[in-house]
């Protein structure tokens, strides 16, 4: 007779994540972050021993494990969207590494009231190039989902984030 602690058990797999490669091209490996109590889904795009940071999750951990032991520095941390479905910790991860977060404009301003952000941010722009290690990443403004959604072209794959799945689009 085991008594099982529920509230521990639901609390770690609350917090479970996991990463694994997604692509590999010889300039860059895209990794997943993903948390699966939460269906959240987050990449990490490596290239020369640097890394961009895509929709990072509130934990830190995952990411900050992930560039130790890939050895990456990371370059600068972005969100595809801000939007109630996706509580980022894209501008805290940022401070803590010294590097810039970059959002779309049209998601830096509250959609009701039209409030500009408060948050420090640089701003992504359709068609914006960003060198990382040996490989650019193309900005796509894809409107939809949200106002400033963007997805991101990474050699002959796209990271979309919520605006293309599976069996759907958002």
């Amino acid at each position: 007779f085991h008594v099982i602690n529920l509230v521990g058990g639901m609390q770690a797999w609350s917090q479970a994540t996991f990463t694994r490669p997604v692509a590999r091209e010889a300039a860059f490996t895209i990794f997943q972050i993903g948390r699966p109590s939460r269906g959240c889904l987050s990449h990490v795009v490596a290239s020369s021993g640097e890394a961009a940071i895509i929709d990072p999750l509130r934990n830190p951990e995952p990411y900050l494990a992930l560039l130790s032991s890939e050895q990456l520095r990371a370059r600068f941390v972005l969100d595809t969207h801000a939007h109630a479905d996706h509580v980022s910790g894209g501008p805290a991860l940022a401070h803590r590494l010294g590097v810039p977060y970059l959002l779309h404009p049209y998601d830096a301003i509250h959609p009701m009231d039209l409030l500009p952000a408060t948050i420090p941010y640089e701003p992504l722009r359709d068609g914006e190039l960003l060198k990382l290690g040996s490989v650019t990443i193309e900005v796509l403004h894809i409107p939809g989902h949200t106002l400033g959604n963007v997805a991101l072209r990474v050699g002959s794959s796209l990271v979309a984030s919520d605006s293309i799945f599976i069996d759907s689009v958002a």
